[in-house]
C-alpha cells in the first residue's frame, strides 16, 4: 500500500523536500576538482598520495596514468 508522505509532485519538489535545497541547485556541477600543484609535482617527480573510495581512486589512477606518471598500489 502507497501512502503519499508529503506534497511533492516532481522529482525537483523531491529532491528540494529532501535536501533543503533548489533541485536546479542540487545539478549544477561544483568547481573541477583539479590538484592544487599537480604538474609541479609531477615535473619534480614528487610523491603524490590519493585517498578515496574504489571509483574516485580508479578514476585517479587512469588520469595520472594518462599524464605519464608512475602509479604504485
Amino acid at each position: 500500500m502507497y501512502i503519499k508522505r508529503n506534497q511533492a509532485t516532481t522529482v525537483a519538489e523531491v529532491v528540494e523536500l529532501n535536501t533543503g535545497i533548489k533541485a536546479e541547485e542540487f545539478i549544477k556541477p561544483c568547481k573541477l576538482p583539479f590538484i592544487k600543484n599537480i604538474k609541479e609535482a609531477k615535473e619534480k617527480e614528487v610523491p603524490i598520495n590519493i585517498i578515496g573510495d574504489y571509483e574516485y581512486l580508479e578514476k585517479s589512477i587512469e588520469f595520472c596514468q594518462k599524464q605519464g606518471m608512475e602509479v604504485l598500489l
